[in-house]
């Protein structure tokens, strides 16, 4: 396999996994729960982006949907929220290791 899967459980009872290259470089996080994972700890140098692509999403016609997607700068986040149940995923499009589909984070 050419690349790793670290999974962390937070007391809030959210798990995220960071997938992560050979090389070292997290291509990208997933997550579920009851609440949101830390993403401002996860994301790192990219929670900028992250909050910059959603806020930009949220707005207009898109405010209060439970599910989005959003592409912004090699950014793809994907959340739903239904029910209380709280899932996604954020990654790289270009750092995706070679052979590795996006459907294979989850």
């Amino acid at each position: 396999m050419s690349f790793s899967v670290n999974e962390t459980a937070f007391t809030t009872g959210a798990v995220a996994r960071e997938y992560v290259a050979q090389a070292g470089t997290v291509f990208a996080v997933a997550w579920n729960g009851p609440q949101m994972a830390p993403l401002d700890v996860l994301l790192g140098p990219y929670f900028p982006n992250y909050r910059l692509a959603l806020a930009t999403a949220l707005t207009g016609a898109n405010a209060g949907v439970d599910s989005m997607r959003v592409e912004q700068s090699g950014l793809i986040i994907e959340i739903d929220n239904h029910g209380g149940a709280f899932a996604g995923r954020v990654y790289l499009p270009q750092a995706l290791p070679a052979g590795v589909r996006d459907d294979s984070i989850r």
